[in-house]
């Protein structure tokens, strides 16, 4: 099946205003100093008609995909349709439904639909009864939303529905096009309107059915896939670092854009394809950032990158000499540092902030002891990098493993934890016992969110993708049914005044890290475009 997405999360809608209590934050703040956190409303966000509703998760936090929250509080999300999917069994959704694309702004919703049939480039007014799916992957800070549609045509080349770029802009879906190619797809868009991605061109790539394993979607797909930028309704092709293939995963407000790209046409096994490093694209030129590694730290088969900030910094991953060990790395300014570990061999960068602090997930020292003898692996927690020292955050009360998904320019991380445990002897170690704790940490101090949700919202909150600079959540959240909805966490806190059912009120971090009941979940769900994602 060419396609694997994932689950999401539904939300209920924000009430009208309550009078903000006398007793200031200030006068609250100082009433203790022992590590408080906050209390959050959560919002379920719904669905278009279907059961579920899900956002562009990396399911292996290597993809660099996962921006559905901006600033101002907006979210780029899909939801399950009530319509079957007529490419069936090739489908975007789990269920084989059709999704569609959805924005949420201050409690409303708008499906964003997708492309029509046989499209013209340009602006074109979505289709909202269409039998074919759309996918986001980022939301601007100006609400631009970058992403892909199906516009019921086949790719014979590989006689699946093919997929084209695209940009929900001011009511409007923008095919973005390709490059000779028949397909495309759009990752991230800065606020002017740049967005980048990859799109196939004519030429046939030496290399088809590249990376099965992964849906490696646009290499390998007969002809070559380049990294573009598109800019003012033109396509860019950013070239390769000397191989076939090359893709763009992100783009900051300088338009500087990093990515991935082959370096050669020899094959190694690890890709199923050349050597892929990591690249900085800027001033027309594309940098090979493995070339300013120090000799003998870095010299494995792949490298990619999970961030770039708007100073120009990158956080990524590269393998080690052998290919068995990958560790992160954050380059500044032509100098690369690796990230190190938490003990184990393995670190995984999966976001930074524009100070250049670095969030993901690390190796310890422990391994699974529960999970059989030929099937053990190293646990990882999630960590907090900043200045050269990399730091354990922790899991929640009862779990082993965890990775952190994102950071705020006040240090504010959010992520999920879970319990390395089997559900059935069939089952490896990898498939975790399901049941996620989606957490906050701050200041030192580590919370499981549900323990901070306010009652009665009859929401189990397992996932926390995003944090803005204004301390809202977005995440997965399960219903009593089991459905999961995406939902928007917001803090009951000063920049929150007047939220009607908020507890202003502060919690003691000895209240908030005990681990919360939770209830197990379904697979999570996963588009993934680009990236081949470490085992």
């Amino acid at each position: 099946m060419k396609r694997s997405l994932l689950v999401l999360i539904s939300i209920c809608s924000l009430c009208a205003a309550l009078a903000f209590p006398l007793v200031s934050f200030a006068q609250k703040s100082q009433a203790s100093a022992v590590p408080q956190h906050h209390h959050y409303k959560v919002v379920d966000l719904g669905t278009l008609g279907g059961p579920q509703s899900f956002l562009n998760e990396e399911g292996n936090p290597v993809f660099p995909g996962a921006h559905a929250l901006n600033h101002a509080g907006a979210v780029a999300a899909i939801s399950d349709a009530s319509t079957p999917d007529p490419f069936n069994p090739n489908c975007y959704g789990q269920d084989c439904d059709t999704v569609h694309v959805f924005g949420w702004k201050a409690g409303v919703q708008t499906d964003l639909g997708t492309l029509p049939q046989n499209p013209p480039m340009g602006p074109q007014t979505p289709c909202l009864d269409c039998a074919w799916s759309s996918w986001a992957y980022w939301i601007s800070d100006s609400g631009l939303i970058a992403g892909v549609s199906e516009n019921n045509a086949i790719d014979p080349l590989v006689g699946a529905p093919a997929s084209l770029a695209v940009l929900w802009k001011d009511g409007k879906i923008i095919n973005l096009g390709t490059l000779g190619g028949n397909e495309s797809v759009a990752v991230a868009v800065n606020n002017g309107g740049e967005v980048v991605g990859g799109a196939l061109n004519s030429t046939a790539d030496p290399y088809p059915g590249r990376y099965p394993d992964s849906n490696f979607f646009i290499f390998g797909n007969g002809t070559e896939a380049h990294a573009f930028l598109w800019s003012q309704g033109k396509m860019q092709d950013l070239g390769t670092l000397g191989g076939p293939d090359s893709f763009a995963f992100l783009v900051n407000e300088r338009g500087q854009v990093a990515g991935a790209s082959d370096v050669d046409f020899t094959s190694n096994v690890v890709t199923g394809g050349p050597t892929v490093h990591p690249f900085l694209w800027q001033q027309g030129k594309m940098i090979d950032l493995v070339a300013h590694a120090p000799a003998g730290m870095f010299g494995g088969s792949y490298g990619s990158v999970s961030a770039l900030n708007d100073t120009g910094q990158v956080a990524g991953t590269m393998y080690l000499t052998g290919d068995l060990t990958w560790h992160s790395f954050l380059w500044d300014a032509g100098e690369i540092n690796d990230l190190g570990t938490l003990g184990g061999a393995i670190t995984t960068a999966v976001a930074l902030n524009n100070a250049g602090h670095v969030v993901g997930r690390s190796d310890v020292t422990a391994v699974c002891e529960i999970c059989a003898a030929g099937d053990q692996k190293q646990l990882h927690h999630p960590f907090f990098w900043k200045d050269g020292a990399i730091t354990d955050i922790g899991v929640v009360s009862g779990d082993t493993v965890g990775t952190a998904y994102s950071v705020n320019a006040n240090d504010q991380v959010v992520g999920r934890t879970d319990l390395c445990t089997k559900v059935n002897p069939n089952d490896s170690c990898d498939n975790a016992s399901k049941i996620y704790h989606a957490f906050l940490w701050q200041k030192g101090s580590l919370a499981d969110l549900q323990t901070l949700i306010l009652p009665g919202s009859g929401i189990t909150v397992n996932d926390a993708l995003n944090i803005n600079d204004r301390g809202e959540i977005v995440g997965f959240g399960a219903l009593s049914s089991g459905d999961q909805h995406v939902v928007l966490l917001i803090p009951c806190d000063e920049n929150h005044p007047n939220i009607a059912g908020c507890d202003y009120n502060l919690v003691s971090a000895a209240a908030v890290q005990s681990g919360s009941a939770s209830i197990a979940l379904p697979a999570k769900r996963n588009r993934r475009f680009g990236v081949l994602a470490p085992k």
